[in-house]
């Protein structure tokens, strides 16, 4: 028979679950038989479930011919509840998680204390451009691997979770099987990441084109030749270099990244 011990139920919550306690005492004969199962509902707690059972001797020990025995068994249970974890049925658990990534963006930029253009040797080494990383957490019963492999590298072809067309790389995904103790089915778990950026990804800094004469040769300002189209009365302007255009964000051709219909994500449930 088993027999909860007075005082023993303990509990936690905290923003990503909460956490209950047990202990019970029975027989040592009758421990297994009469154990709370992994995946059983706590009584009062009905969507925490068993995730640890600890059995430990408790009294005198008995001998026996085939190893010790006890009189007693205290049963250690602890209960769990994921708040983050999503079970069949659920809708996509989506988070966001902002950073940045370092790019080099000082080319033909005009510095404020000199009014001078700068030029590569001179630009700063890296920009911090704000990204943020958007994650699916999903169950479902089946897994196309090879179809979600093709999604890898890739931008979105259409609006999707709030994100502009093109503004959403695929990075990667995590994979693992696991088992809903309450039906005893596997099913699979599936955490998506993608990167968002505030224009598409397929978008690269060009630096202003520096101009040439007929020569080929960068041309670089100059107040001598007063005919001449690279001519300046600008005395910070002299001998730097002449930009037939300014830099900007755009496309090349081909394109960095192909685009694809992230919907078939929700396709799976």
């Amino acid at each position: 028979m088993l027999e909860e011990i007075p005082g023993s139920g303990g509990s936690e919550f905290t923003t990503k679950g909460a956490d209950f306690e047990r202990e019970f005492l029975c027989e040592w004969d009758e421990r297994f038989l009469v154990c709370p199962r992994i995946g059983q509902s706590h009584p009062e707690w009905a969507w925490a479930i068993v995730k640890r059972v600890r059995i430990r001797p408790e009294g005198a020990p008995v001998a026996r011919r085939w190893g010790s025995a006890y009189t007693h068994a205290r049963i250690e249970v602890a209960y769990t509840q994921e708040y983050q974890r999503p079970k069949l049925g659920d809708p996509p658990r989506v988070t966001w998680h902002a950073e940045v990534e370092a790019l080099r963006t000082g080319v033909g930029f005009i510095w404020d204390d000199t009014g001078e253009v700068a030029e590569d040797p001179e630009c700063s080494p890296a920009i911090p451009i704000p990204m943020q990383i958007c994650t699916i957490d999903m169950a479902v019963n089946s897994f196309p691997k090879i179809m979600i492999d093709g999604l890898i590298g890739k931008v979105n072809n259409s609006d999707f979770e709030g994100a502009a067309k093109g503004c959403l790389l695929f990075l990667d995904y995590d994979f693992t099987a696991e088992l809903d103790w309450e039906t005893n089915c596997w099913y699979f778990r599936i955490q998506f990441r993608l990167a968002q950026k505030q224009w598409e990804h397929n978008k690269v800094w060009r630096p202003p084109i520096p101009d040439v004469d007929e020569n080929g040769k960068f041309m670089r300002y100059q107040n001598k030749n007063t005919g001449a189209v690279n001519y300046t009365t600008d005395s910070a302007l002299i001998g730097r270099l002449v930009y037939k255009n300014e830099g900007g964000w755009t496309t090349t051709t081909p394109r960095a990244y192909a685009e694809t219909d992230f919907d078939v994500i929700y396709t799976l449930l």
